[in-house]
């Protein structure tokens, strides 16, 4: 009986500091803001992008567009969901790609890695697409 004590105790512990730590990296979010720094599709940042945390919603500005949306983690999990943008253009052809690409890559998004100045979003195979710096 005491060592069942032990092992539920034991495992009751480890929950509650993975749980802190999730939790501790979400706070880290909150009320927060980033710069687009770099990015994996094949084109550059020709505009600045934004992303901004506020309670579990986001917000930013493509380069043309501004943006919202919600957002989710559990876990290691990053979800975001339903973003909805503005419908401007822009008379620059590169700045239009570049938004385009910008809200695909933001929309596969499934895991994040936060440090105290970046902010790196991953894919569904855990390979970074986006890197913000905070503002």
């Amino acid at each position: 009986m005491k060592k069942a004590f032990v092992i539920v105790s034991l495992a009751l512990v480890l929950f509650v500091y993975l749980f802190l730590s999730f939790h501790k990296n979400s706070d880290k979010l909150e009320d927060s803001s980033w710069q687009l720094s770099d990015w994996t599709l094949n084109c550059s940042i020709v505009a600045p992008i934004t992303l901004n945390f506020e309670g579990n919603e986001i917000s930013g500005n493509g380069g043309v567009n501004s943006y919202s949306g919600e957002y989710e983690i559990n876990g290691e999990e990053f979800i975001i969901s339903n973003l909805v943008s503005t419908e401007m253009a822009s008379l620059e052809p590169d700045i239009n790609n570049a938004e385009s690409g910008y809200f695909s890559a933001l929309s596969e998004v499934r895991y994040y890695e936060l440090s105290d100045s970046d902010l790196s979003l991953l894919n569904n195979n855990k390979e970074v697409v986006l890197i913000y710096e905070k503002k």
